[in-house]
């Protein structure tokens, strides 16, 4: 697999259709889609590019699922007007050519990058899980790939944390790992029963996928929006500009190799 099959058109013919929907005021946040009869289109980003399906990323353009299901989640949460500009940074910032092992190394990066300012937020004594999920995946950076086992021992302590209700570090900490495999119940987002239901999902390996904390925090400090707001933005801000950098970094590292 090559980012956008190794096409600089088709990533273009991308990019543009990105623009229109910018120009056609389609974009809006909490829906795939609306087509109603004799109504102008309106989605979030993956329901504009793809009509909300994640695998016409991964077919049609290349594009990993941990890419659009990150892409979509920080679409949801950044505020406006960041969101509608993210709509096109996000698959602008993906070079072309870009293997799946490049392209899961710079998401494991920002899971780490994520992580170490939660454990911050949580302060010392309330972020022992985030601490541990911080260790595996600093040991996944420097090339030592931790086992199936030691990823789901550090989720079962994490969910264990959380049923005794523990600091929302833990949840953290669970959703970080779960969440790298079960992207598809973003689809039931409309429930949020189906959120816990997310997070029991098989995990069939600890790095197939992208993680929902992103969402999941959010939606969790919904009832206590007003205290959280400010943090959460700058947050995902500060997300999405390492999400920018690390993708530039990449494409350096691909112009280099195929010069």
């Amino acid at each position: 697999m090559l980012t956008y099959n190794n096409d600089p058109a088709l990533k273009s013919a991308l990019l543009a259709e990105g623009q229109r929907h910018l120009a056609a005021d389609m974009l809006v946040k909490g829906t795939y889609g609306n087509e109603q009869t004799g109504k102008k289109f309106k989605g979030c980003s993956i329901g504009c590019y793809f009509h909300g399906s994640h695998d016409e990323g991964l077919t049609k353009f290349q594009i990993p699922k941990r890419v659009t299901y990150f892409a979509d989640a920080m679409f949801e949460i950044l505020p406006e007007p960041d969101n509608t500009a993210w709509h096109v940074q996000w698959p602008e910032a993906i070079p072309t050519g870009a293997t799946e092992a490049e392209i899961n190394f710079v998401m494991d990066k920002l899971q780490l990058f994520s992580l170490r300012q939660k454990a911050e937020w949580f302060g010392e004594g309330n972020n022992h899980h985030c601490k541990i999920m911080i260790g595996l995946f600093d040991r996944v950076m420097r090339g030592d790939e931790p086992s199936a086992e030691e990823w789901e021992k550090a989720a079962r302590a994490a969910r264990a944390a959380r049923a005794a209700r523990a600091a929302r570090a833990a949840r953290a900490a669970r959703d970080a790992w779960a969440a790298r495999d079960a992207w598809d119940a973003w689809a039931a987002r409309d429930a949020r029963d189906a959120w816990d239901a997310w997070a029991a999902r098989d995990a069939r390996d600890a790095r197939a996928a992208w993680d929902a904390w992103a969402a999941w925090d959010a939606w969790d400090a919904w009832a206590a929006w007003d205290a959280w707001a400010a943090d959460l933005a700058a947050h995902y801000r500060a997300l999405r500009d390492e999400y920018l950098k690390e993708m530039q970094a990449l494409s350096q590292t691909i112009a280099v190799r195929v010069s």
